[in-house]
């Protein structure tokens, strides 16, 4: 019998981790390395040691005489002045933290980090370092502890990971700023998390990490982290994969399947991939694990060349069942992951779909502007072609399985700037629109199609943000298991009785009082609302009352009144 973890209030909400705790087993594991940005940056760059010999002449004539003009340009660089960062010029972005107050029943979070350089002169932010740290509630460190023991490793290394970047960069951030002036572009770096398989047997998660350190000088690569949530040690390649050498071939398939030029014109492809799969060091292969299969990253330069950046390649569970070994199988229950493509068998014919999508635009301007008006979907290279109810922009896909049906969430951010999800079923015959919904998946973030997150957009005498706990319904759109959507601190700015209006008392556990009179001039926030008929608010002294509302059409009230007035008569909002 699996035993859910209870769940208690952490930051950042991302949903319900079910993981079973009856599994036998725990290896002592004194310490699990988890390979740095950095370890995999100087093993991209090696592998590209070769294609940067072989630029061409014409390209390093124009290399020169850069670097000659941007020398002349910096000939009264003081570099000692670069040499240190001024430290108190860093802060971070921990705004967010304050979000955990009403936000409840959570294993894992994910917790942002951002912090800044700013130039001597603060007129620009000189460098930028993002990282996100895994967090396990008190309930789920003590179910697994060695689990908790890695994941705290894992966070630890963030923010070495941070000064490392500063302390690298720094000196050539400050050229650039003197050589571009206003028109410099802050160098930044980034890895972020991407939760890929939860289960009794997995805990993956896909790390992607990218810079920027001036023209031409990019990077962009993932990694994957794969650990046994019962014993905290890394799952190792050889632990899953049987046979390398059909490995081999199933990978030259999958890679003629993306484009025959990858191999077809390159003389050192195949042997690239042998060496990759079979080098000495099998920490060295960037992989995945998926509820149905594993994905293997190749980064910039291992196969192709860094101009044409990374490739992938899924192998599934149901396609390839001999590759891999009975130690760590398929998930059967109920998943959803964050990606932009899947290998999934979504018409019951007992082999892998190929599932994708493209963005669709329509030229104005006479062709010198488009704009995305909807999405074309693929199974396998069958199109099915939906469109949006507005221009949109910042796509995201998620896909879900869940009660054994699959399904695509996109989020959408149209041109109202407000931000919808819509809901497509991918199994049977053929694609079906299910719906729009307001609201987005909270964060990006889910991994349990019964427990997750959503973010709603409420109009509230301000724009803010409410969220509630849901889960996916029988018919693929979100099914309430809040009553009521909490609204964060950060969310919610100070609002100003501008008349006096009448309130009642009530308390967190939303028993509400007697009748009271809230003078003009007090200042409060919204913490809870259902968006219709009441507004939960907090006083600075602490105190709660109830502000009840009634919806109303009328342009002039919309969307909400109180005390027979639209909200916007009584109340001011610091802003809107």
């Amino acid at each position: 019998m699996k035993n859910r973890i209870r769940r208690s209030t952490v930051a950042f909400i991302m949903a319900a981790m079910i993981i079973a705790a009856g599994l036998g087993g725990c290896g002592q594991v004194e310490e699990t390395e988890i390979p740095t940005e950095e370890t995999v940056q100087e093993e991209v760059t090696e592998e590209a040691v070769t294609e940067e010999a072989t630029e061409s002449s014409e390209q390093e004539e124009t290399s020169e005489v850069q670097e000659e003009s941007e020398e002349s340009e910096a000939q009264n660089y003081d570099e000692n002045e670069a040499e240190k960062i001024d430290w108190a010029a860093i802060w971070p972005d921990i705004s967010q933290a304050s979000e955990i107050e009403h936000l409840k029943d959570a294993d894992i979070c994910i917790e942002d980090y951002r912090y800044f350089v700013n130039s001597n002169d603060r007129e620009d932010i000189l460098l930028t370092y993002k990282y996100q740290e895994i967090i396990l509630d008190d309930a789920s460190r003590k179910a697994f502890p060695k689990l908790a023991d890695t994941i705290d490793k894992y966070n630890l290394g963030k923010g070495e990971s941070k000064n490392k970047f500063f302390l690298k960069n720094h000196t050539n951030a400050r050229k650039e700023k003197y050589i571009k002036s206003h028109n410099y572009e802050t160098f930044n770096g980034e890895k972020n998390v991407l939760l890929s398989r939860v289960d009794d047997q997995v805990f993956s998660f896909v790390e992607i990490y990218s810079t920027y350190k001036g023209e031409s000088i990019d990077t962009y690569f993932s990694s994957g982290v794969n650990l046994d949530p019962n014993t905290g040690e890394m799952i190792r390649f050889s632990d899953v994969i049987a046979d390398e050498d059909k490995l081999i071939e199933t990978i030259y398939e999958k890679l003629d399947e993306q484009d025959p030029g990858i191999r077809g014109n390159s003389d050192n492809a195949d042997s690239s991939v042998v060496n990759y799969i079979k080098g000495e060091n099998e920490e060295d292969i960037y992989w995945v694990m998926r509820p149905y299969g594993i994905t293997i990253f190749f980064n910039p330069g291992v196969i192709v060349p860094r101009i044409m950046g990374p490739l992938e390649v899924s192998v599934t569970y149901l396609d390839n069942p001999e590759l891999f070994t009975d130690k760590y199988t398929a998930e059967n229950g109920n998943w959803a992951i964050s990606l932009k493509e899947a290998y999934i068998d979504v018409n019951g014919d007992g082999k892998s779909d190929h599932i994708y999508w493209e963005d669709d635009y329509e030229d104005e301007d006479g062709g010198d502007s488009s704009y995305i008006t909807g999405i074309s979907i693929y199974v396998n290279d069958k199109k099915y072609s939906f469109d949006y109810n507005d221009y949109s922009n910042d796509i995201a896909s998620t896909f879900i399985k869940n009660c054994n049906d699959y399904y695509m969430y996109v989020k959408t951010t149209q041109a109202s700037d407000m931000v919808y999800t819509y809901v497509y079923k991918l199994s049977g015959s053929e694609v079906t629109y299910v719906g729009e919904q307001d609201g987005v998946i909270y964060k990006g973030c889910i991994y349990d199609p019964e427990h997750f997150y959503v973010s709603h957009t409420l109009f509230l005498v301000q724009v803010i943000y409410g969220i509630k706990k849901v889960k996916i319904g029988d018919d693929g759109l979100y099914s309430n298991l809040d009553k009521y959507f909490t609204v964060s601190e950060k969310s919610s700015k100070e609002i100003t009785v501008k008349t006096d209006i009448n309130v009642k008392e009530v308390d967190e556990a939303e028993n509400v009082g007697t009748e009271k009179t809230l003078p003009s001039g007090v200042i409060f926030k919204i913490f809870r609302s259902d968006y219709e008929t009441f507004a939960d608010c907090v006083l600075e002294d602490g105190s709660l009352f109830r502000l009840e509302m009634e919806k109303s059409d009328s342009d002039s009230y919309w969307p909400n009144m109180t005390n027979g007035k639209g909200l916007w008569e009584v109340l001011e909002a610091e802003e809107y």
